[in-house]
């Protein structure tokens, strides 16, 4: 088999150039591919290709690089797992602060849902608030929804705000109903955070995803952080 050949088939066309610069210069050059095994697992291989002279072909040093890969996998989701966190930290500041400072309530909730649907980057992100037990009314509007304020939507709509009413707990579902709002004929994904005033529920945030699109996995702590600020 060519050295190629044994490649993941996403993985073959850089090691082909690579073995084509190679055989055109002198330099040696290193590339990472991927390897199937004999058992189906796959394994990372780092070669060093290096031309032997004119018309002699090129020498491959080859070596498993599967532990040093996912090392370096790792610290990268690290990395962006901080910088998630120090983005999510600043947005909790400017919505705080907006809270402390905002002379206009619903100034400082449309922030939360501004927010809420950049940094969870759900479709769209609602502030709702619960005036009877049967109705919810939009409060603040993030993301890419045609709903207006003061839109009223009846809570037995979908399943996700009836069992987060139920619970008292942030909730996860998938027939939302926002769908109706935007003429879609399926309920949406959703997940839920209560909002407390005085130890009663004032209300509701909500991180939806349209047209099939789920919300982010991970949502729910995240969202919590920003009905606290609600």
């Amino acid at each position: 088999h060519r050295l190629v050949d044994l490649a993941l088939p996403d993985d073959r066309p850089e090691l082909d150039e690579v073995l084509r610069r190679a055989m055109a210069g002198s330099a040696s050059l290193e590339v990472t591919f991927r390897v199937r095994r004999p058992d189906h697992t796959v394994v990372w291989i780092e070669a060093v290709v290096r031309r032997t002279g004119p018309g002699d072909g090129v020498v491959c040093s080859l070596r498993d690089a599967t532990l040093r890969v996912a090392a370096l996998e790792n610290a990268a989701t690290r990395v962006q797992r901080a910088e998630q966190e120090a983005r999510e930290q600043d947005a909790l500041r400017r919505v705080a602060m907006a809270v402390a400072i905002e002379s206009d309530a619903s100034a400082a909730l449309r922030m939360v849902a501004d927010e809420v649907s950049r940094l969870i980057r759900s479709d769209v992100a609602l502030v709702l608030h619960f005036p009877v037990p049967e109705q919810a009314v939009v409060h603040a509007v993030g993301g890419a929804s045609t709903v207006v304020t003061g839109t009223h939507m009846p809570l037995d709509a979908g399943d996700v705000l009836p069992r987060m009413m139920a619970t008292g707990r942030t909730t996860r579902g998938r027939d939302f109903a926002l769908g109706g709002l935007h003429d879609e004929a399926d309920g949406a994904s959703a997940v839920a955070a209560p909002v407390q005033v005085d130890g009663a529920l004032w209300g509701a945030v909500v991180a939806v995803g349209r047209r099939g699109r789920a919300v982010p996995l991970g949502t729910e702590a995240r969202l919590e952080r920003f009905a606290e600020l609600a």
